[in-house]
C-alpha cells in the first residue's frame, strides 16, 4: 500500500474519531478522542525518531538514489574508490575443444 494512502487513512480515522468525540459525552468522548490521537502521536514519534537516528530516510527516493550514485561513482571533486584486481585470462574449453577438432 502506498505511503500517501496510509496517511489519508490515518487522517480520516483521526477526523472521524474526533468528530464522534464532539457529538458524544462522558467516557465515550474521552475514548474517541484518545483513539483519534493515536495515529497523530505515532506519526510524530516516527518522524522525530527518524529525524535524530536516520535522517536520510526522511528524504525522497530520488534524493536517496542520487546520493547512492555519488557514493559509488563519486562526483567532480571526489572520485569513487577504485578496486584494484588482478586479472588473468581464463581459456574457454568449448572454443578450444572446437579448435582441436578442426571445426
Amino acid at each position: 500500500m502506498a505511503t500517501y494512502v496510509k496517511g489519508i487513512i490515518a487522517g480520516l480515522t483521526t477526523l472521524a474519531a474526533w468528530a464522534l468525540a464532539a457529538w458524544t459525552g462522558g467516557w465515550l468522548q474521552i475514548a474517541f478522542f484518545c483513539v483519534g490521537t493515536i495515529p497523530l502521536i505515532c506519526a510524530l514519534f516516527a518522524y522525530f525518531y527518524l529525524l535524530f537516528n536516520d535522517p536520510d530516510r526522511l528524504q525522497s527516493e530520488r534524493f536517496q538514489l542520487t546520493r547512492q550514485q555519488y557514493q559509488l561513482i563519486g562526483d567532480d571533486r571526489h572520485r569513487g574508490t577504485t578496486i584494484e584486481a588482478a586479472s588473468e585470462v581464463i581459456p574457454n574449453p568449448a572454443i578450444e575443444g572446437n579448435a582441436a577438432n578442426g571445426t
